[in-house]
């Protein structure tokens, strides 16, 4: 009986061993998308998202997570609601506006608040030297705002917009250019007027408090806070997630800040932000609100569901639908529609209208455009050009050129007055972001010396379109990104807290930022329920588990001949991003060494600092406690990164628990087994 005992447990301990020191080199498991909304939504209806620990799954109340109090600035106080002043760069024009030739001419969007007026607009210019005396027109539709006069030497011209209709939160208003030829026989000069970023917008008048959900989201903001709990519930941190996307694609080219800040220590109140500020804090066990409708500005807005935050955040139009200032119970369906694809996509769908154009040299439109504009892992084949432009006279000639990020794809004579054109278009060209450009050159009136000049002029219509039936065969890396994340992508934070929401929050408002084409997060409560193309944000375990590239080992790397090259081995804690196919789904992982997790937060503001997504490149980027960001581009490069073999250290470090648990389980099989022996002895020798 005694035997039989000990076998048992011995073949239990070994079990218990091999289940603990088993590595994961299991297959990898056929493909599935990630969760959709819905999903999302029908596990909380469950109650599986109802009840949080705070750490790895659920969606109800986490850690301290609450509604907190606020404080209402008193009546009469008018901090921060002095006159606005936008430049700009804050208004969606970082790189500012430049007029090309000796006409030519922009549009101007300017976002205006409930309660204000546009009343000057202040330009700073650059000129080109030499240029003839211009003009400067400003108009909205048929109606001249203001005529200025543009010297070679001008730097600042200001106009008046106290005329300027404002529709639906928004004053729209051309500027054009005028140099008038010396002769017809002069050498037409390539003439460039810049406006700077820094040419800004006046505004008169006071800022209406916000009395209902859909006016929250006011045409222009400088920030926007959403409040968490240090270890947020799942639907609390989805709703985080969601509004990241929301506001990317809502103040898209803006200045707009969104935050992720932790709610005020209890009994501390939430300061009302002020007029050009927004909080949003979780409400566990209220509804969707707008908190101080009566007493405040109502600048603060408390969500109550889960499905509330869905209508706001990734339903369009659905803060539009709420005139109240709360939500009411309703019947809107939420559930994705399934467009019919049909292999065309137009100007008019990417966000561009009819672009008219007029010159007497070079006139150019361009259209950028992403990758991910048109889905998941497509990408265009051909372009349909249509247009039409004015005659040609006798004398003069000119031409049509089609530009893809800046190389000659098609060009022909213009013979017509029309062009309807499809091109093709290079699949080397494509990129992750890129600009079709189409441009008219021409010579009119050639060698006849009329004073006076001609006008050119032709308008590109929105029906252009481009032809997909391409898949995008880009490689593995951060190009991949955020093309690879649709439909929808799982992201996975481990631990869940603040500090890695924050950082996902981040990465998915960058991608966002690039598309035109919404992204869908959803959040994992774990690992298991992770599936499909992978945001994950943690620490070194996790990328152990993922089988990362660049892990806490170390790597080296290999060229094609299988030659080690360099080996990296960190003696420090580190931060890295890093991106890479596994088991047929693209993951992007960010994650750091050690305890400390400031490296990665660095890492992260450094990377998207200059040019936001649009500037990171390559598939690793790297950075330790002391020093600078590294992007490196090594796979496609034609180098292989390898783990580091286990060091007889690192194997300690591993599998310490495994080799202490059995050492346990040793010693209490040989106690099981020994003590009944020596006790036996002991009597024996007694008696």
């Amino acid at each position: 009986m005694r035997l039989r005992t000990i076998v048992t447990t011995t073949a239990l301990a070994a079990l218990w061993l091999s289940g603990c020191s088993r590595r994961t080199d299991d297959p990898e498991p056929a493909r599935v998308k990630a969760p959709t909304p819905v999903e999302v939504d029908s596990l909380a209806a469950a109650g599986q998202g109802s009840v949080d620990s705070g750490g790895g799954g659920g969606g109800g109340v986490a850690g301290a997570e609450r509604i907190p109090t606020v404080r209402f600035r008193a009546a009469g106080d008018t901090t921060g609601s002095g006159p606005l002043h936008l430049t700009l760069s804050q208004i969606g024009y970082r790189g500012g506006i430049t007029l090309l030739g000796a006409l030519d001419g922009a549009t101007i969007a300017v976002p205006v608040n409930n309660g204000l007026r546009p009343s000057t607009l202040t330009l700073d210019i650059v000129p080109t030297p030499g240029m003839p005396a211009a003009t400067l027109v400003l108009r909205q539709r048929e109606r001249i705002l203001a005529i200025r006069a543009l010297a070679d030497t001008t730097t600042r011209v200001t106009f008046p917009l106290g005329d300027v209709v404002v529709e639906q939160g928004k004053a729209a208003f051309a500027l054009g250019i005028t140099v008038p030829g010396r002769d017809a026989c002069e050498a037409q000069v390539y003439y460039r007027t810049v406006l700077l970023p820094g040419s800004a917008v006046d505004f008169t008048g006071t800022p209406l408090a916000v009395s209902a959900i859909n006016g929250f989201f006011a045409p222009w903001l400088e920030r926007v806070t959403f409040h968490v709990a240090e270890s947020p519930s799942l639907d609390a941190a989805q709703a985080a997630l969601d509004a990241a996307a929301f506001m990317a694609r809502h103040y898209r080219g803006m200045a707009t800040e969104y935050r992720i800040a932790p709610l005020p220590a209890d009994g501390t109140p939430l300061v009302e932000p002020g007029p050009w500020e927004r909080a949003v804090v979780w409400n566990p066990s209220g509804s969707t609100m707008i908190v101080g409708t009566d007493s405040g500005r109502g600048t603060v807005l408390a969500i109550g569901a889960r499905r509330d935050a869905r209508q706001l955040f990734t339903f369009t139009g659905g803060a539009d639908l709420v005139t109240s200032s709360s939500f009411q119970a309703g019947a809107i369906d939420l559930a994705p529609t399934d467009d019919e694809q049909t292999g065309v996509r137009t100007l008019a769908e990417l966000g561009f209208a009819d672009r008219t154009v007029e010159g007497n040299t070079l006139v150019v439109a361009d259209f950028p455009f992403a990758l991910a504009d048109f889905g998941e892992v497509a990408s265009p084949t051909a372009f349909r050009l249509v247009a039409k432009h004015s005659i040609i006279p006798i004398v003069g000639h000119g031409s049509v050129r089609v530009h893809l990020n800046g190389s000659l794809v098609w060009s022909q004579a213009l013979d017509r007055t029309s062009i309807d054109e499809v091109i093709g278009i290079p699949a080397h060209l494509l990129q992750r972001d890129n600009v079709l450009q189409v441009r008219f050159q021409m010579v009119l009136g050639e060698g006849r010396c009329i004073l006076g000049s001609q006008v050119f002029t032709a308008t590109i219509d929105a029906g252009s379109a481009f032809v997909i039936d391409g898949t995008n065969r880009l490689p593995p890396g951060f190009a991949r990104f955020p093309s690879a994340f649709l439909p929808g992508f799982s992201v996975l934070l481990e631990p869940r807290d603040r500090y890695r929401v924050e950082l996902a929050a981040t990465v998915i408002g960058a991608m966002q930022q690039t598309t035109r084409t919404p992204l869908a997060p959803a959040l994992a409560r774990d690992r298991a329920g992770a599936t499909g193309p992978l945001l994950a944000v943690g620490t070194s375990s996790l990328a152990d588990a993922l089988e990362a590239p660049v892990h806490a080992d170390g790597f080296r790397l290999r060229d094609r001949k299988g030659r080690i090259w360099d080996e990296f081995t960190p003696a420090t804690s580190y931060a890295a991003m890093q991106g890479w196919q596994k088991g047929g789904d693209d993951v992007l992982l960010l994650h750091h060494t050690g305890t400390n997790g400031q490296p990665l937060a660095d890492l992260l503001h450094e990377s998207l600092a200059p040019y936001g997504w649009f500037g990171v490149r390559g598939d690793l980027v790297i950075r330790g406690e002391h020093g600078t960001t590294r992007s490196l581009t090594i796979t496609n490069a034609g180098w292989r990164v390898e783990a580091q073999p286990d060091s007889p250290s690192s194997f300690f470090a591993k599998y310490r628990k495994v080799l202490f648990g059995a050492a346990a389980v040793v010693l209490i099989m040989l106690l099981w087994w020994g003590y009944p022996r020596v006790v036996r002895r002991e009597l024996d020798t007694a008696g």
